[in-house]
Formats: C-alpha cells, sequence, structure tokens
C-alpha cells in the first residue's frame, strides 16, 4: 500500500478515536516510509507504536525500529533497540518468533560493530529459540547468521557447517531468495578455500533457484559470485559469460550500485583477454554510474582497472591519474584492502615515470596494508611490484626472493597476469645471473600454462623470448618470436611491448 494512502487511513483513525486502527495504519506506514529511505519518518512512527501499542505492536516496533538504525550505521542503537524489545512482555510459554528476529537483529548489528563473539551468542539464541519455536524459515536464518559470525572468527570449517544447515532448512521454502542466499554464502567460503568446482555447484544451486523466480536483484548477485568463482579457477570466458548475466539481471532490477560492480566486473574480465575497448566501454560505464550513487568502492576498483588499462596503452599520464583517483575513492570507502591495491598501481606508475625510491615505498605500503587485513592477492601484487623495483636496481637475488614470496601467496590457483608476471622476473633474474636457459625454459611454461589463451600475456612473453633469442645469437629464432610479438601486441592494442617488439624487426617501410 502507497505511503499516502496509510497516512489517509492514519489521519481517518486518528479522527475517530480507533487506536487498534492507527497503530496497525502506522506500523505500516514505519515500513513504507523505511523502504522509500525515509529513515526519520519511519522512526517516528515506530516511536509512537512503542509507547501506545500493545505488547506484539511493541515488540515489532522496538525490531523494525533496530532495522532502520542498523541501515544507516548506528549499530550501537540497533543493538539498544532490540535488545528492550527482547524485554518487552516476554511471552511466557518460552521464546516466540519475533523473539528470534530480535536475537537476528541484536546479531546482525553486533557483527556489523565489531563484537564477533558477542554476535555469535546472540545468533546462538536466535537459534536456539527457533528450535524451540519450530520454524524451518527462521532456523535456518540463525544458521546463515551463524555462518557469517563464523567467518569473522576465522573458522571456515564452522562456517561452510552453518551453512549447509542453512541451505537444508531452506530446502522446501517457497521463497527463491532465502533458499539461495546460504548457497551463495557457501559458494564464496568454498571458493575461498580453493575449492573450486565445489563453489561452482553451490553457486549454481543458487542461480537456479533465482532464475525466473521474478528476483533479478538476488540473481545478479548470485551471478558475480559465480563470475568470480570463474575467474578464480582460470576459466575467464565462463566468468565473462555470468558477468553479462549478472549485469543484465542488475538492469532489470533497476539496482544502480550492482550495475556499477557488474560492469566493473565485466570491465576487468574483458581486460584480463585482452579485448580493450569493451573493457574501456564498461569500465566507463561502471564509473558514471558509480560517480553518480556515490560508491567510492567501486569507483576505486573502477580507477585501479583504468590505470592498468592506460598503462598498457602507453599513456602513462592517464594511467598515473587513475592510479592517484583510485587512492582518494579507496581512502574515502574506508576499505583498507582497496587502499593497498591502490597503493600497488601508484608504484608501478611511479616505476614507469624512474622514480624507483617512491615506487618501492609505495609498494612496501601497500604489502603492509594487504597483509594486516589478510588480502593474500593484493599483498601478492605489492610483492610482484617491489620484485620489479628489485629488477630495476639490478638486485636480481632480492627480485627472486620478492617473486617467490608473492607466488607463495597466491598458491595453486593463481590469477594468470601474477602467475606470469611472477615467471617474468624469475627469468630476467636468470638471465642476469649467467643462466639463459633457465630463463628460456621459465618463459616457454608460461607460454604453454597460463599464457596460453590470453594474448596480451602472450605477446609480454614472446617479446622476452625474441629479446633472450637474440642475446644468444639466434638470428631467424629472435625475428620470428619478435614478428609475432609484434603483431599480437598490435592486435590487442599493448602499444609498449609492439614497440618492444618492433625494435628486433623494424616495421616494414
Amino acid at each position: 500500500m502507497a505511503a499516502e494512502t496509510l497516512e489517509t487511513a492514519a489521519d481517518l483513525a486518528r479522527t475517530v478515536g480507533d487506536d487498534a486502527s492507527l497503530i496497525a495504519a502506522l506500523e505500516d506506514l514505519g515500513d513504507a516510509r523505511a523502504a522509500l529511505a525515509d529513515h526519520d519518518e519511519a522512526l517516528r512512527h515506530y516511536a509512537y507504536v512503542r509507547e501506545r501499542g500493545d505488547a506484539g505492536a511493541r515488540r515489532r516496533a522496538y525490531r523494525t525500529a533496530s532495522r532502520v538504525h542498523h541501515d544507516t550505521g548506528d549499530f550501537d542503537a540497533a543493538v539498544d533497540l532490540a535488545r528492550r524489545g527482547l524485554d518487552v512482555d516476554p511471552p511466557e510459554g518460552g521464546p516466540d518468533a519475533e523473539s528470534v528476529r530480535l536475537r537476528i537483529n541484536e546479531g546482525a548489528a553486533l557483527l556489523e560493530r565489531g563484537d564477533v563473539e558477542a554476535a555469535r551468542e546472540a545468533f546462538e539464541r536466535a537459534l536456539h529459540a527457533a528450535e524451540v519455536v519450530v520454524d524451518p524459515f527462521l532456523r535456518g536464518t540463525a544458521h546463515n547468521r551463524l555462518g557469517t559470525a563464523a567467518l569473522h572468527l576465522g573458522d571456515a570449517e564452522g562456517a561452510i557447517a552453518a551453512f549447509e544447515r542453512a541451505v537444508e532448512a531452506h530446502r522446501d521454502s517457497d521463497r527463491p531468495a532465502e533458499r539461495a542466499t546460504p548457497l551463495v554464502n557457501l559458494g564464496i567460503v568454498r571458493r575461498q578455500l580453493g575449492e573450486g568446482r565445489r563453489a561452482v555447484e553451490s553457486l549454481e544451486g543458487a542461480r537456479a533457484a533465482l532464475e525466473g523466480a521474478g528476483d533479478p536483484a538476488h540473481l545478479a548477485e548470485a551471478l558475480r559470485e559465480l563470475g568470480r568463482t570463474h575467474e578464480a579457477t582460470g576459466e575467464e570466458r565462463a566468468a565473462a559469460e555470468r558477468y553479462e548475466a549478472a549485469l543484465s539481471a542488475a538492469e532489470r532490477a533497476d539496482a544502480h550500485l550492482t550495475v556499477a560492480a557488474a560492469a566493473a566486473d565485466l570491465g576487468g574480465i574483458r581486460q584480463s583477454l585482452g579485448e580493450y575497448d569493451a573493457a574501456r566501454e564498461h569500465l566507463e560505464r561502471s564509473l558514471a554510474v558509480a560517480d553518480e550513487v556515490g560508491d567510492d568502492g567501486t569507483r576505486a576498483e573502477v580507477h585501479n582497472a583504468l590505470s592498468g588499462l592506460a598503462a598498457q596503452r602507453g599513456d602513462p599520464e592517464a594511467a598515473r591519474d587513475h592510479a592517484e583517483s583510485a587512492l582518494s575513492a579507496a581512502r574515502d570507502a574506508g576499505e583498507p584492502g582497496a587502499v593497498a591495491y591502490a597503493m600497488a598501481q601508484l608504484g608501478e606508475r611511479a616505476r614507469g615515470d624512474g622514480d624507483v625510491d617512491r615506487a618501492e615505498g609505495c609498494h612496501r605500503e601497500g604489502l603492509e596494508r594487504a597483509r594486516a587485513v589478510g588480502a593474500g592477492g593484493i599483498a601478492a601484487l605489492n610483492l610482484v611490484g617491489l620484485a620489479r623495483d628489485a629488477v630495476e636496481r639490478g638486485e636480481y637475488d632480492r627480485a627472486a626472493e620478492w617473486a617467490d614470496d608473492a607466488r607463495t601467496h597466491l598458491g595453486d590457483e593463481a590469477p594468470p597476469s601474477l602467475a606470469v608476471a611472477v615467471a617474468r622476473i624469475r627469468a630476467d633474474c636468470d638471465r642476469e645471473r649467467g643462466d639463459p636457459d633457465g630463463a628460456r625454459e621459465r618463459l616457454e611454461r608460461a607460454l604453454g600454462g597460463p599464457a596460453a589463451d590470453r594474448p596480451p600475456l602472450r605477446a609480454q612473453l614472446l617479446a622476452d623470448l625474441a629479446e633472450l633469442a637474440a642475446e644468444r645469437g639466434e638470428a631467424e629464432r629472435s625475428r620470428e618470436l619478435a614478428t609475432e610479438a609484434r603483431d599480437l601486441a598490435a592486435e590487442v592494442g599493448i602499444e609498449p611491448v609492439r614497440e618492444r617488439a618492433a625494435d628486433l624487426v623494424p616495421d616494414p617501410e
């Protein structure tokens, strides 16, 4: 019912002195205002219900007001209101469904303000109450929340167990989002544990629950996580398909934040595949939407991607500008991981400008920040930067150590771009330490492995092999490799690599 209609109903109830109808109208009106993000008006209506309603209405009003404060970031007030709601005429026969909901609200707000252990205890109480009430939906919700708390406590196995129980509790639900949410969470944890195939199974279950259910917003989120999982396992074409579908679903839902995020995902994967025009188109669209809605986190991500894209295109000034914008947006967003990523980009730009001292300073700061928040992939990115800085200084033993540290951080499922970066650094070290055969073997392994179907990475490795062949006096082999590198780099638009290869095989007059 529209807020204006509810206002009329409330006014009529006041006029005739019908308190019960007034309370009911104000409850609904508060919910309507909250849905419109008119938080002050929603809280005003809930406050009246808390003062004048019966016990049931008062408890509901405490819960809904707690939710509004949670949504606006006032987690202390959210916790306080949930607890006060629990104290209102507790049911004589033990907890009821409203008790479960209030406990879940309490735990959610505690988790957001960083009281993870207290949040876990609140969710356990919610679960106990849900079992007393015998409500599968509330039991599943409590298990799902317990899984989230377990993740915050570093208990991945406990999280998986809780999410699996939530999946089972919601199995017969007629609400697709309820069935999908724990499956998405389960997929995310399994991906983080390196269980890529099992992660895909969980996320495909979520997608199947949501497709055709008229819930494009939740479908978009499930598809984004599917894309990330395919990307993490090196299936970049499959990832691109899922990101395309996620963007389409987000557009249908008119979910601007998700549109910005999905377009950023799609731009990043197109960049990785060497489809630079498509990458720039998606990234610029994402940036425009993120600017419009004030999403600093996505702005930071997109500026970082555009910085790398500009560097690959041979535009150092644009690369530097985007890196600085990424750092500013990351700081505005208050996201340490995004700041660490931006520092990695700034370090690359500084080295490109010839300022190796500044580059190393950026990479060391980025590494420290990434390690502080457990961002292994971003730590590896900064370690690769430090290795390149060391190569620039001629410190090849140190460069090899940094590169090996990066590989350790990445584990067995390293993104192809970083796996190739490590291989190229180690090959540089081998060359300079008098082991050209070792260098060639590293480069050829990378060419046939992570770079096999990625033109930008192939072009870089072919140019490296061409230079190595030239140094060994293999003129014909060098010319063949350089020609292939030059043509491939020109095709995908990597100007610095094209120029490097062309120096070995000049363009025809």
